[in-house]
């Protein structure tokens, strides 16, 4: 194991390292009800949600389906694309005076094949995500979110809230200003951008890396392509990069306050 306390910018070669839809225009939805729709092939899928939980499944399905256990949502569906619209805050089924002033825990499930491309705002809602073959973009304000099995590229922008994404993806950025970012599977590249908060990346054959933080330690678990460029700033924090001895590449490691720990 190498162990190198840096306070200024190096280049270090990594192997010295070791919808079709049913019907046109918008449909109002109800509670407690699932409401079922077809969808156009490689279909856009805008999703609008103010508050709660936001979760999204793919699967071999044609058609989709929406279920709310409180509150009313739009549907509009064309020819090349869904919108649902839940901007309005979701009543939680939790009322009593005990739970009053907490966070809203109402949820609203879709169901949806998994090639469509996915477009998700939100303003305060937990988002859980699975399944998508699909290119997937999210913006949030705040809340955690969470992704398995992501298919396409992913584009991810929000303020506060921590990211997990488990299984593979396609290309990620991802850029938040306060959260842990742990992301594992992401294939190719990954762009990370957080002001404070630990990342943590598993790659299999990374070719570019950029991560940038202000404080927050950031570990690197993978292999990398022979061409491979992984380029990593951080202010305030330690980072650890678990390399094959085959590895192939350059890092450029840029840290002031922090130590470099590398393995095989």
């Amino acid at each position: 194991m190498l162990t190198l306390s840096l306070r200024s910018r190096v280049l270090i070669p990594i192997g010295a390292l070791l919808l079709v839809p049913l019907a046109a225009g918008i449909t109002p939805l109800r509670a407690q009800g699932d409401s079922s729709f077809a969808v156009a092939r490689n279909a856009v899928v805008d999703i609008t949600l103010r508050t709660g939980r936001l979760v999204v499944r793919g699967s071999s399905a044609t058609t989709g389906a929406v279920r709310g256990r409180s509150g009313d949502y739009q549907l509009r569906t064309t020819g090349v694309g869904v919108t649902l619209d839940a901007s309005q805050e979701l009543r939680s089924n939790r009322s009593n005076s005990r739970t009053a002033g907490r966070r809203n825990d109402a949820t609203l499930e879709l169901d949806l094949p998994r090639n469509v491309r996915l477009v998700i705002s939100t303003a305060s809602a937990d988002v859980d995500v699975s399944g998508i073959d699909g290119d997937v973009e999210i913006r949030t304000t705040s809340g955690n979110v969470g992704l398995d099995n992501i298919g396409g590229r992913l584009t991810l922008e929000t303020l506060s809230g921590d990211i997990r994404l488990d299984g593979r993806s396609g290309p990620a950025r991802v850029t938040t200003m306060s959260g842990d970012i742990t992301l594992r599977g992401v294939r190719d590249e990954a762009n990370v951008h957080t002001t404070s908060g630990d990342v943590m990346l598993g790659m299999d054959r990374a070719a570019r890396v950029d991560v940038e933080t202000i404080s927050g330690n950031v570990t690197f678990d993978g292999s990398t392509t022979d061409d491979a460029r992984l380029q990593i700033d951080t202010h305030s924090g330690d980072v650890t990069l678990r390399l094959p001895e085959s590895a192939r590449g350059s890092i450029d490691l840029s840290t002031y306050s922090g130590d470099m720990t590398a393995s095989g």
